[in-house]
């Protein structure tokens, strides 16, 4: 027995001995490439956290079991998996990748290898989302995606607009895309933290978009956030700091030049004449203010995030927590947002996974009120803000206090929003899944006004609560079949969503608050009921869609989506809708006959696409006929307000695609060229119909708009050695558009400028084309035919006749008159209008298209260098070719009432003044022939610039001195965002997002654009 026993034991130290030592091999080697050594590669034993990375020799060590597997991994090589096999040493080489080919692109449920799409799709990973440190998605995206055209503005909290292939249609709800975030639907992009985002899709062709039918007819943007990857569990931390100051200063009269003003306009008017505007004893009348001095500051950003994450074999979690505290460069705005996450995978059996989405948000946000910016350069500057007893100086002459209206007018949002996001996904055979999900959003914004007394000019106070709230619900399930066998993949799609959308709106407005101390809506005088209402809608919306995808050994690619979606805002004949679309792709490069090119060209591919796209925005009830209510001596009532259309239906959107994808040189250059045709008809349009009918307009389909246009994307690898690499990217994206059809009576102009009509691009400008100002009376003399004569003067400046072209000329004299065949002449320092049916009448008939809000091309160009640890990169953003309407230059430079509005010092130095004067702008004066009338193209001005967005240098610690203070990485970076623009627009910034998609470079004092210096550390554990 003993015998046995000892033999037992020895035996048993025999095994575990051995397994102890099979447990502690020691591996090294070297890893190299075609160069020679190379440093940091990781080396990890898979399926653990156990790793190391390479010394500056390329060497390795660590131990491993010796049956274990090692990976070895490089940005930008091919990551290799070797076995170990008991060997103590492994040498490994590694090759170049073309990793940008194997790269998976997100796209509707769904995704595919980048060589494989078959649509326009532009995919921007986390890297380059996260090079300038930007606080929002706008920020991260603009200038980096062709035929992406993002407009923002440097105010805190408000929202960017985002134009994929120009405005698609006429109808009220605008042009913005569909965003999707992690398969949801949601209600603002602008409450999503950028660090939290792994990557963005853009999907720019109907075929790509027609999976989400109905509600992509403007594109759609799928946004993917992080989620945890396999080892020990990753702790991340990012703080920056940004100061911001304004970036560009305007014109303002001071004092002395104010007073002089006056004495001109007295000169020529001879009627006004305002003592109190210069009394050096009155206090509220001294001062002599620079108002962008006072209003406008250095301002700073703080933002913090932090993040953890990891995976083990059944579960990914991703969790988060971000703050951002950023001040506005003009005084008391600002933006502070708190927002988490949590994204978590759970692998509950081996056929079933489920999964969680939760992200909130919370923000506070004050926004200057418009009337601040407005007083700013209308204001007198020897109006004083600060009476000497330290109060604000109330309203003087109907001119509010810049800075009183900046710091108590309250204009303040706060905004809460939830999303939610399950799922549970079944394989219920080897290539058959089934994957049933529902996504919640919830938002809610509160909004509070507040105008003391002391900025009304009766003197009253006023206040306003509102709150809005939406709750979005989205049941979905989703069917997929993926086989491969021998050279052909099919993939096969099949679902049915249900969604339901409800608002509500309640506001409260109140005249006469008892006292400026209490500023919401309680204890007050009276309710303004003009400005008072509840409001409750709702939408549904079912669907059924499918897909079909086809693949021959990667060379031959077919894509076919189809949706059919059941909207409640339409009429009961056309509820239900049909978007269809396919895409083709063929590698040519695969065939045998292109091996020519093989030494050079890695991949090429051709790719066509047709696709019908669908959009709902008419209101919920936009067919029904409805009642509201009015108010008649206080007594409430209610009329019908809205015609009922039974045949209102879908806007629908075609869009034909053809793209060339090229790679060369092992993926150092990379070219995506697109060309398309966007033709969107049955636009949802208010049509203007007879006011005998009781009614101004009803919802109709009519109407067609079209867009095509060319991009262009280029990325490619200048160098690339051990130590050093270059890349650079450009993007362009040239877009045409045209209304090609308009109902009659439905043409407008909005915004007085903007013109919609048959024929025009969306954001045309018309208006009376002004040639110049008329030197003297005299010069206001054509011959019959309409050419101008050229008055001749004595030496005593008396006028002695007139010359054509050199010649002196005896024949009939003609005039221009304003309005009408009997009306005024024009005379010295009027405009000279374009006068385009040459009756010799300037009226109406002489409109004409004076400018365009739409550029003709935008696009982004960068470069990234990098030298062993350091890092530079800078980015140019650009839009050329389109015009601004500067009304608020139009504003302060009309002339038409009291010089207690001041005028631009500098259109007034180029004005005319006296006979003789070659001048840019008229007489400043009244005027009775409307001289400084609004739709003019005095205000119409080249928008056209290149601004380089952000300029960046960073630094990456080493790992190994990272590794000594038990860190896994830190990374320290400095930036410059828009110091530099290069534009001649006259106006705080060129880029103008209008009040709409139609009114594009609409100009109406914008908040000013700042210029930002930041720093930023990265952390890693």
């Amino acid at each position: 027995m003993k015998t046995h026993v000892m033999l037992f034991c020895l035996f048993f130290s025999l095994l575990t001995g051995g397994t102890l030592m099979a447990q502690n091999i020691q591996v090294s080697g070297t890893v190299s490439d075609y160069m020679g050594p190379m440093v940091s590669v990781t080396v990890r034993l898979q399926g653990t956290g156990t790793g190391t990375v390479t010394d500056m020799d390329g060497k390795y060590s660590l131990q491993a079991p010796a049956n274990g597997t090692l990976e070895f991994s490089f940005m930008g090589y091919e990551t290799q998996v070797v076995k170990i096999n008991k060997r103590n040493v492994i040498n490994i080489t590694l090759k170049e990748s073309s990793e940008t080919l194997d790269e998976v692109v997100v796209v509707g449920y769904g995704t595919v290898k980048k060589r494989d799409i078959t649509g326009s799709i532009s995919s921007i990973n986390e890297k380059d989302l996260q090079s300038n440190e930007p606080i929002n998605l706008g920020s991260a995206l603009q200038g980096k995606i062709s035929g992406l055209d993002i407009m923002g503005t440097s105010e805190p909290g408000t929202a960017s607009t985002f134009r994929i292939r120009g405005a698609s249609s006429l109808g009220e709800g605008g042009s913005n895309p569909l965003f999707i975030v992690d398969g949801m639907e949601v209600a603002s992009i602008e409450s999503i933290n950028p660090r939290d985002i792994a990557s963005v899709e853009v999907l720019k062709d109907a075929a790509s978009a027609a999976i989400y039918g109905s509600r992509s007819a403007n594109g759609v943007i799928l946004i993917t956030t992080k989620q945890g990857t396999e080892g020990k569990a990753k702790v991340s931390l990012n703080y920056s700091l940004k100061q911001s100051q304004i970036a560009k200063t305007l014109p303002q009269m001071s004092r002395e030049d104010g007073i002089e003003y006056e004495k001109l306009r007295n000169y020529y008017d001879g009627l006004y004449n305002n003592i109190a505007n210069r009394d050096s004893l009155n206090p509220s009348y001294t001062a002599d203010n620079y108002y962008q001095e006072l209003l406008f500051r250095k301002a700073y950003t703080h933002q913090l995030d932090a993040s953890v994450s990891g995976a083990t074999e059944k579960i990914k979690y991703f969790m988060s927590a971000g703050y951002l505290d950023e001040q506005g460069i003009q005084l008391n705005t600002y933006n502070k947002r708190l927002t988490t996450r949590m994204n978590v995978d759970f692998k509950a059996s081996s056929r079933l996974n489920i999964g969680n989405r939760l992200a909130l948000s919370i923000s506070d946000q004050r926004r200057a009120t418009s009337e601040s910016r407005y007083r700013i350069l209308q204001r007198p500057a020897n109006y004083n803000v600060i009476e000497p007893d330290g109060s604000y100086t109330p309203i003087l002459a109907s001119r509010s206090n810049p800075l009183a209206e900046t710091m108590v007018g309250k204009n303040n949002y706060k905004i809460y929003e939830l999303n939610l996001y399950d799922f549970a996904e079944y394989e219920i055979l080897k290539d058959l899944k089934f994957k049933a999900s529902i996504a919640g959003n919830f938002y809610l914004q509160k909004y509070q006004s507040f105008r003391p007394a002391i900025l009304d000019v009766n003197g009253r106070r006023t206040s306003a609560n509102e709150d809005y709230l939406t709750t979005n619900w989205t049941h979905e399930d989703v069917l997929t079949y993926n086989k491969s066998f021998n050279d052909h993949a099919l993939s096969a799609l099949a679902g049915f969503s249900i969604q339901s959308y409800t608002a509500e709106t309640t506001r409260l407005a109140v005249l006469d608050n008892i006292s400026d101390a209490i500023e919401i809506s309680y204890a007050y005088g009276g309710v303004d009921m003009s400005k008072t209402y509840a409001i409750s809608t709702s939408n549904r919306m079912a669907s059924f869609f499918g897909r079909l995808s086809y693949n021959y050994k990667g060379r031959y690619l077919v894509n076919a989506n189809v949706r059919y979606d059941g909207s409640s805002r339409f009429g009961v004949d056309k509820r239900w809708g049909v978007f269809p679309s396919v895409s083709l792709g063929w590698r040519f490069s695969d065939e045998e006959f292109m091996n020519w090119m093989k030494p050079f060209v890695n991949d090429a591919k051709l790719r066509v696409s047709y696709g019908v796209t669908g959009n709902q925005v008419a209101g919920n009830f936009a067919s029904y006929g409805l009642y509201s209510i009015n108010y008649y001596a206080d007594m409430p009532g209610i009329y019908p307000s809205q015609l009922e259309n039974k045949n209102l239906g879908w806007e629908e959107t075609t869009q034909y695609n053809f793209g060339l994808d090229l790679n060369f040189l092992d993926g150092r250059i990379n070219l995506i060229a697109d060309y398309y045709i966007k033709t969107t008809s049955d636009i949802l349009y208010r049509v203007k119909i007879p006011q005998t009918t009781g009614f101004n307009s009803v919802f109709r389909n009519v109407g067609d708009v079209r867009n095509h246009g060319w991009e262009f994307t280029i990325n490619t690898t200048n160098i690339r050695t051990r130590d050093f690499e270059w890349n650079t990217n450009l993007n362009l994206s040239f877009n045409k558009n045209k209304i090609i059809s308009i109902p009659e009576g439905g043409q407008q102009i909005l915004d007085w400028v903007y013109l919609l009509d048959k024929g025009y691009p969306v954001g045309t400008m018309y208006g009376w084309k002004a040639q110049a100002i008329f030197p003297y009376d005299e010069s206001n003399a054509f011959t019959p035919d309409w050419r101008q004569l050229t008055p001749v003067f004595d030496e005593k400046d008396r006028f002695t006749g007139y010359q054509l072209d050199g010649v002196p000329y005896n024949g009939d004299i003609q005039q221009l008159r304003f309005s009408t065949e009997n009306g005024q002449v024009f005379k010295g320092g009027d405009v000279m209008w374009e006068d385009v049916n040459k009756d010799g009448v300037i009226d109406a008939k002489d409109r004409q298209v004076i400018g365009k809000g739409q550029p003709v091309v935008i696009g982004g160009f960068g470069n990234d260098f990098k030298y062993k640890g350091f890092g530079l990169s800078f980015f140019f953003s650009f839009a050329l070719g389109g015009d601004a309407f500067n009304f608020f230059d139009q504003q302060r430079s009309e002339h038409r009432y009291s010089p207690i509005t001041r005028a631009n010092p500098v259109n007034l130095a180029n004005s005319w003044k006296a006979p003789g004067d070659i001048a840019r702008y008229p007489k400043p004066a009244p005027s009775a022939v409307n001289n400084t009338r609004i739709e003019s193209s005095l205000w119409i001005e080249d928008a056209s610039y290149i601004r380089l967005k952000n300029i960046r240098l960073s630094y990456d610690l080493p790992k190994q001195i990272a590794k000594k203070i038990n860190l896994e990485s830190v990374s320290f970076s400095l930036m410059m965002q828009n110091f530099f623009t290069w534009s001649n627009y006259s106006g705080f910034d060129p880029e103008l997002p209008g009040k709409s998609a139609f009114t594009v470079g609409y100009d109406d004092v914008s908040y000013p654009r700042a210029k930002d210096i930041l720093f930023g550390i990265n952390v890693n554990f």
